[in-house]
């Protein structure tokens, strides 16, 4: 099954398809695929080119299916003209109206619906307007984890287990400590370029399945416009504020 891109996407050239693989695996982490390409380089754009004038706010996000249900999911946000991606974990235990007309969990709710169904119910569980969108599967998620711990050449701590990562994220229902996620998407993004090169041309198959709205040329800006040491938590209430300000 080939990747679902709802909108025309360029071409891709083999840089670009190796970006497009390392950010399938981490999704907020738009931010790997920087690092994996550029690890020694300090430098960065200084604008993303989203041509759009607000901030661009990216659902990432691994979801379950419906006999398995779960989420986990952030936020990526990147204003123009800033140098830093701000990434707001959302909760899968957010309350949201179900079909049945009560209410239930979200990461319940969204299991076995499209992209386009989770990321609206998304976007009215939080109250925050949300038009991109990246997703890739939970067996994605561990294949990056696995890559990690078994093949960064001991880089990567040998107490932080697959396991511990996944509940450092919350799964199944993405409750968890925000800033415990952040630091670790800052510590796997930092860790990426010392992947066996081997294994990490694995990781390409996973855009098999993933589903975005994002065309190829705004996935490749995303992906050069951040590092590993620039990401900045953010939360659902200061966006909701930024929301408001923004159409008062």
């Amino acid at each position: 099954m080939q990747t679902r891109t709802e909108k025309p996407a360029i071409g891709f050239t083999p840089r670009q398809r190796w970006i497009t693989g390392i950010l399938a695996v981490l999704g907020a982490m738009f931010v790997a695929l920087s690092v994996a390409l550029h690890a020694r380089i300090h430098s960065r754009i200084s604008t993303i080119a989203i041509n759009e004038k607000q901030p661009v706010k990216v659902l990432v996000g691994v979801r379950g299916t419906t006999t398995a249900p779960a989420f986990i999911g952030f936020l990526a946000v990147v204003k123009p003209n800033s140098q830093i991606l701000t990434v707001v974990p959302l909760s899968g235990d957010t309350p949201i109206l179900g079909p049945n007309g009560k209410m239930m969990p979200l990461y319940t709710a969204i299991s076995g619906e499209s992209p386009q169904v989770v990321t609206k119910m998304v976007s009215e569980a939080t109250g925050i307007p949300i038009h991109h969108y990246f997703y890739f599967t939970t067996n994605d998620l561990l294949m990056v984890m696995n890559a990690l711990y078994y093949h960064s050449d001991h880089h990567w701590p040998k107490l932080l287990t697959p396991s511990s990562m996944l509940a450092t994220f919350g799964y199944p229902d993405g409750v968890s400590s925000p800033q415990g996620q952040v630091k670790l998407l800052s510590k796997m993004v930092d860790t990426l370029p010392e992947v066996n090169p081997l294994v990490a041309g694995e990781l390409l198959a996973m855009t098999k399945n993933s589903s975005t709205n994002l065309t190829a040329y705004q996935v490749f800006s995303l992906a050069n416009y951040i590092r590993g040491d620039a990401l900045q938590l953010g939360s659902v209430k200061q966006l909701k504020h930024s929301v408001r300000r923004s159409h008062g």
